[in-house]
């Protein structure tokens, strides 16, 4: 399915904390499966909504999910930041109302949904503007410091 795309898309793998990208990548799905983290496709958004349509009927076999508009992931099965988050939390032993999620795009959504304070960008994908607590007014690269000495009302020690 991802043959008619290779000239639309530029490939990506996480492989054993290593970055592969196109033919190296290629040639590495095709030989291992074991040690893949990640696989992204880098395009046009157009061309890779059609591809997420396609790659939707196998949804038991990965999660799919754009991390930008020009970014496609395919994770493992059942991966998500959200997972990770209520692991992360059973491992500190933390409370849902101790913990603040920021995210941006849709790959965040599932972890600011279990997070006590939600909190996105004014740029954010939709689907997070509409779930979130708080709607920062700044620059990805602004945001933390944003929400920690503006929002939150920090100070610095």
């Amino acid at each position: 399915m991802l043959n008619e795309y290779l000239n639309y898309v530029k490939v990506g793998i996480y492989w054993e904390d290593r970055l592969l990208e196109n033919r190296e990548a290629l040639g590495l799905i095709k030989e291992y499966r074991d040690g893949i983290i990640k696989i992204f496709l880098e395009g046009e958004k157009e061309i890779l909504d059609k591809l997420k349509i396609k790659m939707d009927n196998y949804e038991d076999l990965f999660t799919i999910v754009f991390s930008s508009p020009k970014y496609l992931e395919i994770l493992p099965p059942n991966t998500s930041k959200g997972r990770a988050l209520i692991k992360l939390m059973e491992i500190l032993n933390l409370k849902r109302e101790e913990i603040i999620a920021l995210g941006d795009y849709n790959n965040d959504e599932d972890m600011l949904k279990v997070s006590g304070l939600k909190v996105t960008l004014e740029s954010g994908a939709k689907e997070l503007r509409e779930i979130a607590d708080y709607i920062l007014k700044t620059s990805p690269q602004e945001s933390l410091y944003e929400l920690v000495y503006n929002v939150l009302k920090l100070e610095r020690r």
